[in-house]
């Protein structure tokens, strides 16, 4: 989930549309279709050794032949842009219009992606892969149909990007404990490495210029200076935390939201102390039932949960209000896919970013042979019903 404006940006099924939900007036909200029909440019990407091999050169192609889906969504407000990979390993670059969106283009990456970020300029953005590869995609009006660019890889899954607030730097974190800190826009040029958590590095968020915070599977949060790679300050968890959000409300003081493996939502108050430690206060914490999705608008968190109704999957939002120290979650009332005409109730879900059980180095802490085998009855299950239908 990302917002725009008044707006709250997600896919109730991350196949067919995008909803622009608007928390300020309902009847304001929209939502458009994804364009599965616009042609796709093929163009060979930019690579840092050059791809002679025919048969790697055929993956670019987009699959047509799959049950297509969104893997990640990415805005820039400044330029009215929305960007969204998909599975068949296409990045749709679009413009938004008043209650419309305009497909500009369709360009084809080589390997699935993991996440996808605008520059700050908008001008700009970032792919990253699972293989550990980022790509660099033009999107200004003369441009945003060009291939994409190879700028720097790791060597495990990238799992989450961000650019630094004075678009100096990008930090990239892996599957292998590493935070790297690249320069911007010589990409050739490391600046520092972030090194000491024990596990997969799960989400980044720059505090300023010269901090960053980091989540990871071992249960940890850290505080880094970016400047000389130091560890500043770590926090360990009795649960594991997946996914951070982030809203500063001064220079030393804001709300982080974090997100669990177990579906939770955990809410703090944090302060940085000197630029080299920090304060957190748990404001509040809310258990959903599955897997859940975050977004800050207007300086207000919200959270994105499905539940089930009578038997029928239905989209809910919280939003988080916070007084006197207290984290509150209130529903909003409205059933949301009314308002946004959507009749597909059965279908809607929410992607996980990704599969936690596989990113732990240490097997012992997930039964992967359980959660292979569920995952393998459930596509036997759905394949048996999409039979039935035909």
């Amino acid at each position: 989930m990302e917002s725009y404006k008044e707006y709250l940006v997600f896919s109730p099924d991350y196949q067919t549309k995008i909803a622009f939900l608007s928390v300020e007036n309902v009847q304001k909200s929209f939502t458009i279709d994804i364009d599965w029909d616009f042609p796709v440019n093929n163009e060979k990407m930019k690579m840092f050794l050059d791809i002679a091999n025919d048969e790697e050169n055929k993956q670019i192609q987009s699959k047509e032949d799959i049950e297509k889906s969104i893997n990640n969504i990415a805005i820039n407000e400044s330029n009215n842009l929305i960007a969204f990979t998909s599975n068949d390993k296409s990045l749709f670059l679009c413009k938004i219009e008043e209650s419309s969106v305009k497909t500009l283009s369709r360009r084809c990456f080589l390997r699935t992606s993991s996440c996808i970020r605008f520059s700050n300029c908008g001008k700009k953005l970032y792919l990253a892969d699972k293989t550990g590869d980022v790509f660099e995609y033009m999107t200004d009006e003369n441009n945003f149909n060009t291939a994409g660019k190879w700028v720097f890889g790791h060597i495990s899954q990238i799992l989450d990007l961000k650019v630094s607030i004075d678009s100096k730097y990008i930090f990239t974190s892996d599957r292998d404990e590493k935070i790297r800190v690249t320069n911007s826009p010589n990409y050739h040029e490391i600046e520092m490495f972030c090194l000491g958590h024990k596990e997969f590095v799960s989400s980044l968020t720059p505090l300023n210029n010269s901090t960053i915070i980091s989540i990871s599977g071992d249960g940890t949060l850290r505080l880094w200076n970016l400047l000389s790679g130091n560890q500043l300050y770590f926090t360990k968890f009795s649960f594991t935390p997946i996914l951070l959000k982030h809203y500063p409300q001064t220079s030393s003081e804001g709300i982080l939201c974090i997100s669990t493996s177990d579906f939770s939502i955990k809410v703090y108050e944090y302060q940085l102390i000197d630029n080299n430690a920090l304060k957190l206060h748990l404001l509040g914490e809310k258990q959903y039932s599955s897997d859940v999705e975050m977004a800050i608008l207007k300086g207000n968190f919200y959270i994105e949960h499905i539940e089930e109704v009578d038997g029928v999957k239905k989209v809910f939002i919280d939003k988080i209000q916070i007084e006197n120290k207290v984290a509150a979650f209130e529903a909003l009332k409205e059933d949301i896919l009314t308002i946004l005409n959507y009749t597909s109730n059965s279908s809607v879900k929410i992607v996980k970013p990704f599969d936690v059980s596989l990113l732990f180095k240490n097997t012992g802490k997930f039964d992967n042979l359980k959660q292979y085998i569920d995952r393998k009855k459930a596509r036997i299950e759905n394949q048996a019903m999409k039979k039935k239908k035909e």
